[in-house]
């Protein structure tokens, strides 16, 4: 006998039964996994049946995640004929259903707030612990989030509610919610954007992506990406780019394409031009082709012109005495605030000027402060507390469109206790920043 593999998900345990019939005499005696199990076993007596011989069951209480992954043996002997007899109960891992992943936009359309609500909800959660992640135009980025769960038994239901502008909205963003089941790891995703009267929302959708600043002042390249989702099938893309003053042949080098979890695929090619090149307010096209399209998909990309540029000031802070302290690992932080527009580049290098790893600091996404429209964000940089008790420095590199090929560094270091209060331009040598 085995447990209903639909109350697996919320129980932590589950009953198993060695049913014994047609024996005579009485009595069987019933053991499980050769006598190697002790504990919960519930023997019950012998009963005489209505054809004269007799009936008993045994059964066994074990763990949920024992009932998944082991086997378990009801071992029979009837004593008095000397018969034996042993039944394995495979354990047999329930069915549980796809998880179901929608977007939905709850704000309507012709709403004139400043905020659209999404709302990304589904069911069949194994358990309440559930990770969701928001990306905008598949870069992750961290909304302040509300969450619900509802029990329909035997799974959950999840609701994930967050909010982004309506400039964004507006302007064909595509909004990702991606949703992982921690109990079982199985993760889903869903997309959505605005559409306009004649799109077609389940069909294929392109999107053009700027060069980032990191690119501009960093890389010294500007890279200009051509996307296109929801594609059926992994072959039969076809992008061609195109922009003033461009060579007769524009090349792009077409990535692979990549398998997304709802099944289809996307797949990316990318145009490489100069920084001056980009910043020149040229117009890039980019059509697409794809076998079953009555006409290419044609989408158009230039640098927005900003009517205002500030530049960012930049407060570095030591290590808090606790983490000092404890003697692992200290932070030090370094916020970017009162710049615009809020694309930047933050990062750390050491006091030989070496850019640090990206795998050592966390940056968060701009904030808007709509007191005065401007941006704030922060970095923060995982030492060694060892390194800043030998008073070693580091500096806060921050790039941003208001500082024209430069790069502004603000230094911090244990003597001085306080960042340097001078800004020094840098500009990047192969991987080093070179002061100037």
């Amino acid at each position: 006998m085995l447990p209903c593999c639909n109350a697996l998900s919320s129980l932590t345990e589950v009953t198993i039964g060695c049913l014994t019939t047609d024996y005579i005499p009485a009595p069987v005696d019933v053991t499980w996994n050769s006598g190697s199990i002790t504990t919960g076993i519930k023997n019950f007596p012998d009963t005489l049946s209505n054809n004269g011989k007799y009936i008993s069951c045994s059964l066994l209480t074990i763990s949920a995640s024992d009932w998944k992954s082991k086997t378990y043996t009801c071992n029979v002997n009837h004593m008095s004929s000397g018969q034996k007899v042993d039944k394995t109960i495979p354990g047999t891992p329930p069915h549980i259903p796809s998880l179901n992943v929608d977007i939905l936009q709850k704000t309507c359309s012709g709403n004139t707030n400043d905020q659209v609500e999404l709302n990304c909800q589904g069911s069949n959660l194994t358990s309440k612990d559930v990770k969701i992640k928001w990306f905008i135009n598949e870069k992750e980025r961290l909304l302040p989030q509300e969450l619900i769960i509802v029990d329909r038994f035997p799974f959950y239901g999840y609701l994930s509610r967050v909010t982004i502008s309506r400039a964004e909205w507006n302007n064909g963003i595509r909004v990702k919610c991606q949703v992982t089941d921690t109990a079982t790891s199985k993760s889903n995703e869903a997309t959505a954007r605005k559409c306009s009267d004649i799109s077609n929302c389940l069909g294929i959708e392109v999107i053009m992506v700027p060069p980032t600043i990191e690119d501009l002042y960093i890389q010294k390249y500007a890279p200009i990406a051509c996307t296109a989702y929801n594609l059926k099938q992994p072959t039969g893309s076809a992008f061609l780019f195109s922009y003033t003053g461009a060579p007769v042949k524009v090349i792009s080098q077409t990535e692979d394409p990549q398998l997304n979890l709802n099944g289809t695929y996307s797949v990316t090619s990318i145009l490489t031009v100069t920084p001056e090149t980009w910043q020149s307010n040229t117009e890039f096209t980019c059509i697409f082709s794809f076998p079953g399209l009555i006409a290419p998909i044609i989408r158009t990309i230039s640098k927005k012109t900003e009517t205002k540029l500030i530049r960012p000031s930049i407060a570095v802070f030591s290590p808090t005495p606790e983490d000092i302290a404890k003697d692992e690992l200290c932070i030090i932080t370094c916020v970017a605030y009162g710049f615009y527009p809020e694309s930047i580049y933050m990062g750390w290098v050491d006091e030989e000027n070496v850019e640090i790893s990206k795998d050592q600091h966390v940056n968060s996404e701009p904030k808007r402060n709509n007191r005065n429209q401007s941006y704030s964000a922060t970095s923060l940089l995982s030492i060694p507390c060892s390194e800043w008790n030998e008073g070693k420095h580091y500096g806060c590199v921050v790039g941003h469109e208001a500082i024209p090929q430069t790069l502004s560094m603000k230094n911090i270091d244990k003597q001085s206790g306080n960042p340097s209060t001078v800004n020094v331009s840098v500009v990047l040598s192969d991987t080093n920043l070179v002061c100037h």
